[in-house]
């Protein structure tokens, strides 16, 4: 279970634990205390940013790294809250999202020479790579059953991609939901 704020991410594990992940940075609790602490790993305010809980609540995903080089790591939910890389490559990776049946995860990456949206298996990153995105995309995001990936595109435009379910990989051609300027939260409902 976990619930999303403005500027932070309060994980609840399944242990009756809490996690929280500011925009900043990853901590975890003291065992037995109420105040919290840096993950093992997590150094500088600067250096992580959570983008992602794994639906089963096992895993936080966030941004590591200098932003010439981002990374995607992990962190342990339950456990050791151990931090493991999942993409450590000489590119930019980043706001990896893990989709809501927990078998893919959509990341933005610039080893194309331009940010592009990708998937690889989760968490078995090893196992395939395909481009979501054409002609650029930045922030992926997954619609709640996992059949579409929405991102924005380099004009600030909102595009879309359908996602066939089966047994591999298989996505359709990107299409534009709308141009920049649209304000996406007013189309939400309140509450």
């Amino acid at each position: 279970m976990s619930q999303r704020q403005p500027d932070d991410m309060l994980v609840q594990q399944r242990s009756g634990g809490r996690v929280h992940l500011d925009e900043r940075r990853v901590w975890r609790p003291h065992t037995g205390l109420t105040r919290t602490r840096p993950a093992r790993g997590s150094t500088t305010i600067d250096d992580k940013a959570p983008t992602s809980v794994s639906p089963d609540g096992a895993w936080a995903i966030f941004r590591d790294g200098e932003p010439q080089g981002f990374d995607i790591s992990r962190l342990a939910l339950l456990g050791d809250h151990r931090i493991e890389h999942v993409l450590h490559t000489p590119f930019s990776e980043q706001n990896g999202e893990v989709s809501p049946d927990g078998r893919w995860l959509a990341y933005q990456a610039n080893d194309s020479g331009r940010a592009e949206i990708w998937v690889r298996p989760f968490a078995d990153v090893n196992g395939g790579r395909w481009q979501v995105s054409a002609g650029g995309g930045f922030q992926p995001l997954w619609s709640p059953d996992g059949r579409e990936i929405f991102y924005r595109d380099f004009t600030g435009g909102m595009m879309r991609v359908t996602i066939e379910r089966g047994p591999g990989w298989a996505a359709g051609t990107p299409t534009k939901l709308f141009g920049a300027g649209l304000n996406v939260t007013s189309a939400l409902p309140s509450g």
